[in-house]
């Protein structure tokens, strides 16, 4: 999931969802046109109603000379910043992240946030009960008794009764 500060805005100035994702901030402004604004002493918290966070990448805005650049950020577990500072990376596993400014505001540019694979297909299995006194049908779709041998449809379940 990628959060574009030109595209993505929040419904207030210190929050942004999508898709189950929110991003928030304790001070700045998440609704400017070139870069999310986390001001010096915020809190930036990313969290996930879905699944589990893996991977979080902020690209930042080097504008006024690299004033702003992913430095400004109190590096903790799990969170690398890359040798021009422009990119602060985080790995882990967990529903929710919190990155401080503490050294100086952040510009964000792109956010992108990696979830764990959750497996789709079957979500679950029934072992539902069948109604023993259902009646009961061949083939033909006529109704029949129970004593009645051959392929039988029951509860509209194929099978055969010897």
């Amino acid at each position: 999931m990628t959060f574009s500060a030109e595209q993505d805005h929040g419904t207030t100035p210190q929050a942004v969802t999508k898709d189950g994702i929110t991003i928030a901030i304790t001070k700045g402004t998440l609704n400017n046109n070139y870069a999310y604004r986390i001001y010096k002493g915020s809190t930036l918290t990313v969290s996930s109603a879905k699944a589990d966070i893996v991977k979080i990448v902020m690209i930042c805005d080097d504008y006024s000379s690299g004033a702003y650049l992913a430095d400004g950020f109190k590096t903790g577990h799990g969170q690398t910043i890359s040798s021009d500072k422009k990119t602060a990376t985080w790995e882990g596993n967990t529903k929710k992240v919190e990155f401080t400014t503490s050294i100086h505001q952040v510009r964000v540019k792109n956010f992108t946030i990696i979830l764990k694979d959750v497996p789709s297909g079957i979500a679950e299995i029934s072992n539902a009960s069948l109604n023993g006194e259902a009646p009961i049908y061949n083939l033909a779709g006529q109704r029949v008794g129970k004593e009645y041998k051959g392929v039988v449809i029951q509860n509209g379940k194929k099978f055969i009764k010897k």
